[in-house]
């Protein structure tokens, strides 16, 4: 386990995944929303038996990034982007400078990916189930899950616990009050977090290399819809779509 120190003078827990002999490339997976970075570590170990040096972390306020009460973390969606995902995207750069990157992003990995400056370094781009999170991209039961979950659960659990309990709701860890809310607003606007998000933040034309975006038709959190609308939103890349 490795500290990486942020901007904001706090440190994101990450693993290291070092090939004995290394082919030149180097990964990083972004998790998904509340998923430890020990949920990729199978996955990590075959890459890094390839040649990889692998990379995963956890955000602010999760797994071993939780530092002290969940309800002391100031961590938001934003953060997880602009300070966690760049700190973390900055250390390989600067510890694998001939190093070919490549960045996967799980969920909601792959939806902040374009938030993080850093991401122009990326060589090639993995998504796996990235999408938008607004309600209405889901059809039937599914969109009165999304709507229960964002206008009532959400809002109302968060607010009177100072967190959102996920490891007693969900199949997620705990989530930081301030990243719970601001992720609920994104998922109540069309735009998602574009609706939120000041341009000059925004880095996804900057992604300008091949990507290769995966979908499942059977994916209750992630319908084929959404990830294709995320897709749009990396308008300079190299597009690979494929829909399992």
């Amino acid at each position: 386990m490795i500290q990486i120190k942020t901007s904001k003078n706090y440190t994101i827990s990450s693993l290291a995944y070092l090939a004995s002999h290394s082919n030149g490339k180097t990964v990083v997976i972004a998790s998904a929303t509340g998923v430890s970075q020990y949920y990729y570590k199978a996955f990590a170990e075959f890459l890094c038996a390839k040649g990889h040096n692998v990379y995963t972390f956890d955000y602010q306020g999760i797994g071993s990034s939780l530092k002290g009460p969940i309800k002391k973390v100031k961590a938001t969606a934003t953060s997880w982007a602009k300070v966690d995902l760049e700190a973390v995207l900055n250390y390989c750069i600067k510890e694998h400078p001939t190093h070919s990157l490549t960045i996967m992003g799980h969920s909601i990995g792959g939806q902040i990916l374009g938030l993080a400056p850093s991401c122009r370094h990326a060589d090639q781009v993995i998504l796996i189930a990235s999408q938008s999170g607004y309600w209405k991209l889901w059809k039937g039961f599914g969109r009165l899950r999304m709507l229960t979950n964002w206008y009532f659960i959400f809002p109302l659990v968060t607010s009177l616990m100072g967190y959102f309990p996920g490891e007693k709701l969900s199949a997620m860890k705990n989530l930081p009050k301030g990243m719970a809310q601001e992720w609920r607003n994104w998922c109540v606007s069309k735009n998602y977090l574009f609706d939120h998000v000041p341009k000059e933040m925004l880095h996804f034309k900057d992604v300008r290399k091949s990507m290769t975006i995966y979908s499942v038709s059977d994916d209750v959190y992630a319908p084929k819809e959404a990830v294709d609308w995320l897709a749009a939103r990396y308008s300079n890349a190299t597009i690979e779509r494929i829909h399992l």
